[in-house]
C-alpha cells in the first residue's frame, strides 16, 4: 500500500501582512491530504483578497479538491490521464461549492467573493507517478527543482 512508502508533512509561514503591527489578520493558508489504496492527493489552499473569511473557503476547498480528486481517481482507475482528473475534480468541487453558497445565501456572488476564493496547489501520487497542479499562484517543488507559479497579468 502506498501509505507506508511516503510520509507527509505541511506547514505554513505567516506572512508579515498578517502580524503586528500590520493588522493581525487570519492566516489563508489550509490543507487536506487523502489517501488510497494506491494513491495520496494532498493539496494547499490559499484564501484570495483580504475579506475577513478567505480562511474559510481556502479550508472547505482544500477539502472539496482532495475528496473530489481522489475520487475521481479511484472512479477512473490509475490509466486515467491527469487532465480527465483534474477536469472531473472540478466539476465536482464546483458542485459542492455551488449547492454550499446556494444553501448560505440568496446572494451567489457574495458569498462566492466573501467565502470562496483560493488559490489551489496539488500533487497526486501513485505508485507510477507525481503529478503536480495548480490553479492560481505559488511554489512547487519536484525532486529539489522549484517551480514558480505566476505572478500573473492583474494578479489573476
Amino acid at each position: 500500500m502506498i501509505r507506508e512508502d511516503f510520509e507527509i508533512a505541511w506547514g505554513s509561514i505567516i506572512g508579515r501582512d498578517h502580524l503586528r503591527p500590520f493588522g493581525w489578520r487570519n492566516n489563508q493558508d489550509s490543507f487536506a491530504i487523502r489517501i488510497g489504496e494506491d494513491a495520496i492527493v494532498a493539496v494547499v489552499t490559499d484564501g484570495c483578497g483580504s475579506e475577513s473569511k478567505s480562511e474559510v473557503g481556502a479550508t472547505i476547498g482544500a477539502a472539496l479538491v482532495a475528496e473530489s480528486l481522489i475520487g475521481e481517481y479511484h472512479g477512473l482507475g490509475s490509466n486515467s490521464e491527469l487532465p480527465m482528473l483534474l477536469a472531473g475534480a472540478r466539476r465536482r468541487t464546483l458542485e459542492h461549492v455551488r449547492r454550499l453558497a446556494n444553501a448560505m445565501s440568496q446572494d451567489f456572488k457574495r458569498v462566492i467573493y466573501d467565502h470562496f476564493l483560493f488559490t489551489v496547489n496539488g500533487v497526486l501520487v501513485t505508485p507510477w507517478s507525481t503529478m503536480l497542479f495548480s490553479v492560481g499562484d505559488g511554489v512547487q517543488f519536484l525532486n529539489g527543482e522549484r517551480i514558480s507559479l505566476g505572478p500573473f497579468e492583474n494578479n489573476t
